[in-house]
């Protein structure tokens, strides 16, 4: 499993709600859903796993729209490179 440290912000907040709905259900799940639960869980957690793999491109924009979508990332608070 990742740890904390090698996720961004929005994973962080995602890997937290995912925590916090396990702990909270898991009292009120019979024994076959808690199964069900770690089952779709471990699935979720390969796909995320999966979606991490990334490949280097390279693209040619102009300046103005660099400027526009940096702008843009800036607003939205994520790097310019994810936007794009």
């Amino acid at each position: 499993m990742t740890t904390t440290n090698q996720l961004t912000q929005e994973e962080q907040i995602i890997q937290q709600e995912m925590d916090t709905y396990v702990t909270t259900h898991q009292k009120s799940l019979g024994s076959t859903k808690q199964v069900e639960l770690l089952h779709m869980t471990q699935l979720a957690q390969q796909q995320y796993e999966a979606t991490k793999k990334t490949k280097q491109i390279s693209i040619r924009i102009s300046e103005k729209d660099l400027v526009g979508i940096k702008a843009k990332a800036l607003k939205l608070g994520m790097p310019y490179q994810t936007l794009i």
